[in-house]
């Protein structure tokens, strides 16, 4: 028996009103959603069920009447949001541009930003910790060595003297 289709044609999620499912696209479904602005979207599925979409772009953008904003500062689950100084996208976390701003480089791309405390808009330096998410595969010695040579040449290159 083929699986039956959730319908949240009159449904609300966060400021965002399902109208009329749209097209597909691929295995994707979409629906049209009007904000409470008036604006009107077209949300994945997923995101509209999880939580992830809540408002319209000019929403996210306006602020205050928002509930994606706290404190005049906009946030994404949990996270303050700042316009990006790198150009790269419109919006990128504050917690991230501080750690950037302290290392005086760039993040690399296996390096996240945690918050020691939880609280993911206290984005206080002394709240803020460094980790890497790269590890090598499997457990040969050989492989940790140089996985361990390639963390002291990125982090701490002194002391391979």
């Amino acid at each position: 028996m083929p699986k039956k289709l959730m319908n949240l044609v009159g449904q609300t999620f966060g400021q965002l009103k399902v109208l009329k499912e749209a097209p597909r696209r691929g295995y994707e479904r979409y629906w049209l959603c009007q904000c409470s602005c008036g604006n009107e979207r077209t949300v994945r599925h997923a995101h509209l069920r999880s939580g992830r979409t809540k408002t319209c772009h000019a929403c996210l953008q306006r602020g205050k009447n928002n509930s994606n904003w706290k404190d005049e500062r906009p946030r994404r689950n949990g996270y303050v949001l700042v316009p990006d100084p790198h150009g790269e996208k419109r919006y990128t976390t504050e917690h991230q541009l501080v750690m950037e701003k302290h290392l005086g480089r760039r993040l690399h791309k296996n390096e996240v930003v945690h918050h020691r405390n939880g609280v993911r808009h206290d984005n206080r330096l002394k709240n803020l910790e460094l980790w890497v998410r790269w590890h090598p595969n499997g457990q040969r010695v050989s492989d940790l060595v140089r996985w361990a040579k390639e963390l002291l040449r990125t982090y701490k290159p002194e002391a391979l003297a």
